[in-house]
C-alpha cells in the first residue's frame, strides 16, 4: 500500500550554507608573485585554463574505470558500483504530481548506484593530516558520470 506524499512547503525558512570560492583575484594574484613571468594572462585566461583542466580531468575519470591520479601526488578519484541504499530514494518530482509516495528504482543502472570515490592512502608522498582532505564532484562532473555510466 503506497502511502499519500505531503507537498513541501516552498515558502518555509531555508538554511543556506556560506560558500567560499577558491578560484578568485586573490588565488590570481598570488599566482603572477610567484611566477611573474606569467603576467601577460589576464584573470579571465587564468580562470578559464584552470576550468579547461579541471574539465579535461573529470573526462578522463569517467574515460578511464581505474580512475586518474591527481597532479602533486593527491590522491586517485575514481568512479565505482555500489548497491542500492537499503533507506527508501523518494523521487519527488513523480511523487508531488502523483500525490503518492514514489520510490525511484535506478532501472537504468540495474538497480545499482554510481559513487564518485576519492583517496589518498596510496598516494606516493605521505600527506599530513591526510584525513582532512575531501573531494566534491561539480555538477558538470556529477552529470556527465551519470550518462556515462547508464550507457555502460
Amino acid at each position: 500500500m503506497n502511502k499519500p506524499y505531503n507537498k513541501p512547503d516552498l515558502n518555509a525558512p531555508r538554511f543556506r550554507p556560506t560558500r567560499t570560492t577558491v578560484l578568485n583575484r586573490k588565488l590570481y594574484e598570488e599566482f603572477l608573485e610567484k611566477y611573474p613571468k606569467y603576467s601577460h594572462v589576464t584573470l579571465a585566461e587564468f580562470k578559464k585554463i584552470i576550468v579547461t583542466f579541471n574539465e579535461e580531468l573529470y573526462k578522463g575519470i569517467i574515460n578511464n574505470r581505474d580512475g586518474v591520479e591527481l597532479p602533486e601526488s593527491l590522491g586517485f578519484i575514481f568512479l565505482g558500483t555500489c548497491k542500492s541504499p537499503k533507506k527508501r530514494n523518494v523521487d519527488i518530482v513523480k511523487s508531488i504530481e502523483s500525490g503518492v509516495e514514489v520510490v525511484h528504482q535506478n532501472w537504468d543502472s540495474d538497480n545499482n548506484l554510481l559513487k564518485i570515490f576519492y583517496t589518498n592512502h596510496t598516494s606516493k608522498y605521505p600527506l599530513q593530516n591526510k584525513q582532512v582532505w575531501s573531494f566534491k564532484a561539480v555538477k558538470k562532473f556529477r552529470q556527465a558520470a551519470s550518462v556515462a555510466y547508464k550507457e555502460n
